[in-house]
């Protein structure tokens, strides 16, 4: 499990988790194995609208998380809107605010806090979210290099890969992202149509590692895909620092400012090599 936030979004979930538990007779607390370890709520945390410091971030971090816990998506989306509208850059509130809060649900749901049900809630909010903030993000790019982002087959969480997308975007790359559970055929056939230059594939379990292998493969061996570059990156790459050895990309990335950081530092290799 990758363990991400502070100590004031830790103790949330805790608190959270708890409240609920205590509504169930004969529950236990799932992160402790103990049926006693039940402590009251955390009260109301409120957070500045527009984030100055670390401690800032983390207490509106825990303030989303609260919300989704509360099934509350008009303040959610509020909170995050805010931001936006005073001025906070959306690459802040991506990786600041978005990512922590998907990191913990995930954790949520890992360890069996969460049920299918609650983080599907959660990440359709989140994903409510970023299609608000996205038409400031997209202005077209016409004649720039173009990208194409997806989950590989079998893997639904895309909420990482969408914000490596809107990064991309934002850098002047002509993005397309394809979603979830993305077929290898798929995603060659739109690279060509596109005459893309890189392929973003993400991957969040261990159990899309083959499909992850079976992706790049086919890329390398489509003839007219010769040169194209790709990254990998999600939960999995995170988890495991060497999932991307030996499995033929040329870069990884933990996040979507580094994603962009690999492909410009990998194009400008490529053209240095033209060039000789």
């Amino acid at each position: 499990m990758v363990e991400s936030g502070g100590p004031i979004l830790r103790t949330l979930v805790r608190n959270e988790f708890c409240v609920s538990l205590m509504a169930t007779p004969g529950c236990v607390d799932t992160m402790t194995n103990d049926p006693k370890n039940l402590i009251a709520p955390a009260p109301a945390i409120h957070a500045p609208s527009t984030p100055q410091s670390d401690a800032d971030w983390e207490r509106m971090a825990a303030q989303l998380l609260e919300l989704l816990i509360l099934h509350d998506q008009h303040s959610a989306r509020a909170l995050v809107i805010d931001a936006a509208d005073n001025g906070v850059p959306f690459t802040e509130i991506y990786l600041k605010l978005i990512q922590p809060v998907m990191y913990r649900i995930g954790e949520l749901w890992e360890c069996g806090s969460f049920d299918v049900a609650q983080e599907h809630y959660a990440t359709a909010v989140i994903e409510m979210i970023l299609a608000h903030l996205e038409p400031e993000i997209f202005h077209g790019h016409s004649g720039r290099p173009a990208m194409i982002a997806a989950a590989v087959e079998g893997d639904l969480h895309v909420v990482g890969v969408r914000m490596v997308a809107d990064f991309f975007e934002a850098d002047g790359w002509d993005t397309c992202y394809l979603g979830a559970n993305v077929p290898s055929t798929a995603i060659i056939a739109e690279s060509l149509r596109r005459k893309a230059k890189l392929i973003a594939l993400s991957a969040s379990r261990e159990a899309n590692l083959p499909a992850v292998t079976q992706t790049i493969a086919a890329i390398h061996e489509s003839a007219a895909l010769e040169g194209i570059l790709v990254i990998v990156g999600g939960g999995l790459f995170k988890a495991r620092l060497h999932a991307a050895d030996g499995i033929g990309a040329d870069g990884s990335a933990a996040d979507a400012r580094i994603a962009v950081e690999v492909a410009r530092e990998l194009m400008q290799a490529r053209e240095g090599e033209h060039s000789q």
